[in-house]
């Protein structure tokens, strides 16, 4: 039992936060670490800016709503979520770092609202640093076919792949062939 309980933490660490995807009926997570991965090809394409770090949080703690169905241990409840960017900037002559700031900030609300489905009110861009060149061109990674779905413990877990359309309308597919009042839980997106 021990051995089962740290082998489910350190999963769970792996996928960093859970985070609400679509609205409270929808009964749908989603790992950060998958919303990165939707997000730092968006993030890659601006031009002199390099992503560093991503955090996504409630944008108010104090606004939420109690999900249609039992969330994944330490899940955070549905509601509206900022997204915390830090980056290292090109410092140009044709483009202050505000605008690259606000380049930045634009491609993360487009990609997470049209890529994934989040619910983000608000993007914090933190530029830490100073590049002499733009960074290289980031490579598109391989990933999957096809949706892969899990059935543990009464949830279900999704890997879904990155260019598979909008991840919050394939799981409202998928909990609608379903019929099931199990949480969906989306882990990657590869």
């Amino acid at each position: 039992m021990a051995d089962s309980l740290r082998e489910a933490v350190r999963d769970q660490l792996g996928l960093g936060r859970l985070l609400p995807l679509g609205e409270a009926k929808d009964g749908a997570w989603i790992a950060e670490t998958a919303v990165a991965a939707a997000l730092r090809p968006a993030a890659a394409r601006v031009p002199g800016i390099e992503l560093r770090s991503l955090r996504l949080t409630l944008a108010d703690p104090e606004v939420w709503t109690d999900p249609a169905v039992t969330p994944p241990a330490s899940a955070l409840p549905p509601g509206p979520l900022r997204i915390t960017a830090e980056c290292a900037a090109v410092l140009a002559a044709d483009r202050s770092l505000r605008d690259a700031a606000d380049a930045l900030r634009s491609a993360l609300f487009e990609a997470a609202d049209l890529a994934v489905g989040l619910e983000v009110t608000a993007v914090d861009v933190q530029v830490t640093d100073l590049l002499e060149s733009a960074p290289p061109p980031a490579e598109e990674p391989a990933g999957l076919a096809a949706p892969v779905v899990h059935r543990v413990h009464g949830e279900l877990h999704m890997e879904l792949p990155l260019d598979g359309g909008r991840v919050l309308d394939t799981v409202r597919q998928l909990r609608s062939t379903e019929s099931t009042n199990a949480a969906v839980l989306v882990t990657s997106l590869r």
